[in-house]
């Protein structure tokens, strides 16, 4: 089929940051239609062998992507026609793969599985640790992790930790699992559980579905959880990485996409179709716009020029905003 050039008229909607209106008009986008071969700068597909689950993550110092299908992660070169290296790890994974050079110079991917656990592979696709995160065998992980690099770190992080970390939130099932859910924060060298918030299960937290924010400035780990128990439930958590205790809690709803910080503001989008500005310092609500569907996948606050002060999300529909 020849490739044509076509222009797509869309019906966007827009989150305006600076007055929170939500605006409706018809723009006109270019779409390029290239043939995948040598010479138009797009490598040929490979067949996973699988849904991929996950979106593909670039990686600059690995000079690829990552991208997780079933139960098994492919890191694939820029330069290739297939993966580089691959792994089954055993059980399916959820969320994104976050690849990453930690403290020792090195490039490692952790994962989230359907099966409760947290695994850290090397680029090479080897296995450096897995970690079971369960309570019972029903148990799993559905949000992708959190890493906090020591060397991007205050300095307040720095005298308190010789290392990396890695932060996951869980997914429970069973007895408490609406209400006993739980965040980790491990060593990213070892594996080995540094804090653990909510261990007790006496804060009424629901399962985690999106990654946690990683507020560098603050030292905070904003974590958005679902809100099944009741509708007073709390659902926006913002956790002392420093002690691994509760600095506020609130509720917005439920919440199925991950937080997004910017400055002193946090932005989350609900399940009921709202998106919220709120104070980073306390949680109070700055404003409020409703979509009109449900917002289940992340969204994308702009902050560069020339969207500036926009809010991208794609709706229930499928509809983009």
């Amino acid at each position: 089929m020849a490739c044509t050039k076509a222009k797509l008229s869309i019906l966007v909607a827009v989150v305006l940051l600076s007055t929170a209106g939500l605006l409706g008009s018809a723009r006109s986008a270019e779409a390029t239609c290239v043939s995948p071969d040598a010479d138009s700068g797009l490598i040929p597909s490979v067949n996973l062998g699988g849904a991929a689950l996950s979106a593909p993550v670039p990686h600059q110092t690995l000079s690829g992507t990552v991208v997780a299908a079933g139960g098994t992660l492919f890191i694939r070169s820029l330069g290739d026609h297939g993966p580089s290296a691959s792994r089954a790890v055993g059980s399916t994974i959820n969320g994104a793969p976050n690849p990453v050079e930690l403290n020792d110079g090195n490039m490692y991917v952790f994962v989230v599985r359907q099966d409760g656990r947290i695994q850290k592979l090397n680029a090479a696709g080897g296995s450096e640790w897995v970690i079971d995160l369960r309570r019972s065998g029903t148990d799993s992980l559905n949000a992708s992790a959190a890493v906090h690099l020591r060397r991007f770190a205050s300095a307040s992080f720095q005298a308190k930790y010789t290392t990396d970390l890695v932060y996951v939130a869980t997914r429970y099932a069973g007895t408490g699992s609406t209400t006993d859910n739980r965040v980790y924060a491990l060593n990213a060298s070892t594996g080995a559980i540094v804090w653990t918030f909510n261990s007790k299960g006496k804060l009424d937290m629901d399962v985690a579905h999106a990654a946690p924010f990683l507020d560098y400035d603050g030292d905070r780990l904003i974590v958005g959880t679902d809100r099944t128990a009741s509708v007073s439930q709390h659902s926006l958590w913002s956790i002392d990485v420093l002690t691994g205790t509760k600095a506020w809690s609130t509720n917005v709803g439920q919440l199925y996409a991950a937080p997004f910080v910017r400055d002193d503001t946090i932005y989350v989008a609900t399940l009921f179709g709202e998106i919220k500005a709120l104070s980073k310092t306390d949680g109070a609500t700055i404003w409020s716009v409703a979509t009109g569907q449900p917002i289940l996948t992340d969204f994308f606050p702009e902050f560069r020029l020339p969207y500036s002060g926009l809010i991208a999300f794609v709706d229930f529909l499928g509809d983009v905003g």
